[in-house]
């Protein structure tokens, strides 16, 4: 078996993301323009376009009068993302329906480049790829979420690993935890796999995403933002648990056995099961 590391350049000649992406985006874009008549539309993306806008006027960004679309993100997220309120919404979710269509198919031809062996083609794998997560993905372009953003910058990482790219591949995982908290799970693998310059790279990215807000909040702003935050993701989090929407472990023990300590720890001896089976 070759064991040869994949260069770059394998994401055009082993996938057929080369061939289909530039006519998805085109369909993309023209689907984009019906967006105008339907203003329900794309949720999630509208409470990141509020935040955004929210964070360029140093305005607080976690606010129960939100209610079930509250901004439950970091801080950073935010400010990263507060050049798109200077866009229309209408236009701005027109640009990330092509955008997302364009990660998507980004993500599939990634995820087929990073298998470590393959014996089926790349446009084998990709159409069952599309067809049996095709609900899914339609449903994340409806709603507008970063799901796939997410995905795109955590390939992005493995990828960088895989081609010793280590803080890179750092910088990438913190990134991710920016778009999506979670992700914060990766790095001490990264630090078991990847030593001291990864470490090293994480903790400077780690400081800077913390520190990101101070530019518009100024130090006590930022501080008392985070305590917001995370008093927003504690507070907010069980009462979701039974939503149809949420698929989490935690949700489905929610979901069986009720809302209580028999749920919390059912899904704590599971997530402990699924960590060691990965790992």
């Amino acid at each position: 078996m070759d064991t040869r590391r994949p260069r770059a350049k394998s994401l055009i000649t082993r996938t057929p993301g080369a061939l289909l992406a530039p006519l998805l985006v085109l369909v993309a874009a023209a689907m984009a323009f019906g967006f105008g008549t339907l203003p329900g539309e794309m949720r999630d993306f509208h409470v990141y376009w509020t935040a955004a806008g929210r964070a360029l006027s140093s305005e607080p960004l976690y606010r129960s009068a939100d209610e079930h679309y509250q901004f439950k993100y970091l801080p950073a997220f935010a400010v990263l993302a507060g050049p798109v309120a200077l866009i229309p919404l209408a236009l701005a979710k027109a640009l990330w329906f092509v955008i997302s269509v364009t990660l998507l198919t980004f993500v599939v031809a990634l995820s087929i480049a990073i298998l470590p062996e393959r014996r089926r083609s790349a446009i084998f794998i990709g159409a069952v790829v599309v067809i049996t997560m095709g609900k899914f993905y339609g449903h994340e372009l409806v709603l507008g979420q970063v799901n796939l953003l997410f995905a795109a910058i955590v390939l992005l990482g493995l990828m960088a690993m895989r081609m010793e790219h280590n803080r890179f591949a750092a910088a990438m995982f913190v990134l991710a935890t920016v778009v999506k908290p979670y992700a914060i799970l990766l790095l001490p693998w990264l630090v078991l796999r990847r030593g001291y310059s990864a470490a090293a790279t994480a903790a400077v990215s780690v400081c800077a995403v913390l520190l990101l807000p101070v530019v518009l909040y100024g130090f006590s702003g930022s501080v008392d933002l985070h305590l917001a935050w995370w008093s927003t993701v504690t507070g907010t989090t069980a009462p979701n648990l039974t939503n149809a929407e949420n698929v989490s472990l935690a949700g489905f023990f929610a979901k069986w056995l009720g809302s209580g300590p028999a749920a919390t720890a059912a899904t704590a001896l599971a997530g402990l099961g699924v960590l060691a089976l990965v790992g």
